[in-house]
């Protein structure tokens, strides 16, 4: 399966459970110099998580995205979102302030993105990188949740085992640009339809596989307290200033 079309048997568990970002990455690209009202392209924005940070604070946002029932939930919500690629947004030369790529960076080719994410940003303007990192050993509760990924999806296991992270090497990809990293605390609190939509709403967690929810629900179980459980997350931003 092509990597734009990982998600589309995801979308309704996508829109609901995945987690946002939280304002303080707009507050720290504001002192970096995004100023109010600027242009914010946010490429391979899904289904528009990411999208809805920048709006939500006064910024005009074009979303780019390739994976069409994704796109279809973003313009839903009544974003601007635009077939185009990580690697062929179709958008004018130097035409955003800030160019975003949340969650999704690991999924473009990375010199093809780096060419067109230096060609649509305007000298000065910002790039940025972003994450939720999930802190896989933060808890007991994380802990369990790592072991049945990692036992129940070779993928998983082939790209996310204890030694390897969830990112790529941003200051590589934009080398010999520096690159500035900062990091924010974010969290999900979930019951357990939101747990169970929040794993299925992964490409790497089974389809269909009553196994691995009915593992995940004694995981629930012997964790919830008041029906929830907290998915705690570092996310990450690297971010540069285009020249």
């Amino acid at each position: 399966m092509q990597p734009t079309e990982r998600f589309s048997n995801r979308v309704d568990n996508y829109v609901k459970y995945r987690p946002g970002y939280p304002d303080a990455l707009v507050r720290k690209l504001e002192s970096e110099g995004l100023a109010p009202g600027a242009q914010v392209v946010d490429v391979a924005c899904g289904t528009g998580i990411s999208t809805e940070l920048f709006v939500r604070n006064g910024y005009s946002v074009i979303g780019i995205e390739p994976n069409a029932a994704m796109r279809a939930a973003a313009l839903q919500q009544g974003f601007d979102v635009r077939e185009g690629r990580g690697e062929a947004t179709g958008l004018p030369e130097a035409s955003a302030d800030l160019v975003v790529c949340a969650q999704a960076f690991h999924w473009v080719d990375l010199p093809a993105a780096r060419t067109e994410f230096l060609r649509i940003v305007k000298p000065g303007g910002l790039i940025a990188i972003v994450w939720n990192i999930r802190l896989r050993n933060a808890s007991p509760f994380l802990v369990e949740l790592e072991r049945l990924l990692v036992e129940s999806s070779t993928e998983y296991a082939a790209r996310f085992s204890a030694d390897k992270e969830e990112t790529v090497n941003v200051a590589a990809v934009f080398a010999p640009t520096p690159v500035e990293r900062w990091t924010a605390p974010n969290e999900q609190v979930l019951d357990w339809a939101g747990l169970k939509g929040r794993l299925l709403s992964a490409s790497y967690v089974p389809v269909g596989d009553d196994a691995f929810v009915d593992r995940l629900r004694a995981i629930y179980d012997r964790h919830q307290m008041d029906g929830l459980v907290r998915i705690v997350y570092e996310c990450r931003l690297y971010w540069l200033r285009a020249a």
